[in-house]
């Protein structure tokens, strides 16, 4: 409200609009392992001219999100990448230009991505028709990088045996996995 009565009095007064003021930081929150969002409070001054849009950008100066309204809010974070650190800063814009940056917001890291992994094993001979159940019981891994399942003591799984589980994206050791028999 104030912003707008500047702009009044500005206009009255016959002088030009500028940009507005830096928005106010709020706390940023991953949402997901490539997106988070953002919160802020608009300017005290919008500069004269109606706010039309606030933008977010990251600690790299890369626009993460943007959204079209004169007042306070959320801002959507996309296109993130899983597991990684990142601080925010929001930017307004009005029919003269973009305002200065907030300051940093909190830092926040993304989640790691999970890949699901569906494996079928048909072996012979060995343990034929034994459940990996769950993946604890046996203590099954799946190699990461090698194209076997094996389980305790380095006995291979016969019969027909279908597995199931989850690795993180990038993993570079051995994954637990998890399966129904």
């Amino acid at each position: 409200m104030t912003g707008i009565i500047q702009g009044l009095l500005a206009s009255l007064a016959g002088s030009a609009a500028t940009v507005p003021d830096a928005p106010t930081i709020g706390t940023a929150t991953a949402t997901g392992s490539t997106t988070a969002t953002v919160t802020y409070t608009a300017p005290v001054s919008n500069g004269g001219a109606a706010i039309t849009s606030y933008t977010a950008i990251d600690q790299n100066g890369t626009v993460r999100g943007s959204i079209s309204q004169a007042g306070s809010g959320t801002i959507n974070l996309t296109g993130l990448t899983s597991n990684t650190s990142y601080t925010f800063r929001v930017y307004a814009t009005n029919s003269v230009g973009n305002s200065p940056n907030s300051s940093a917001s909190n830092q926040i890291t993304t989640s790691v991505q999970i890949v699901p992994v569906d494996v079928l094993m048909v072996g012979g001979g060995g343990a034929g028709g034994s459940c990996f159940n769950n993946g604890a019981a046996t203590g099954g891994v799946l190699r990461n990088g090698e194209n076997k399942v094996q389980g305790l003591g380095g006995r291979w799984f016969g019969g027909t045996e279908r597995f199931q589980g989850e690795v993180g994206a990038g993993d570079s050791g051995d994954a637990a996995l998890s399966a129904g028999c």
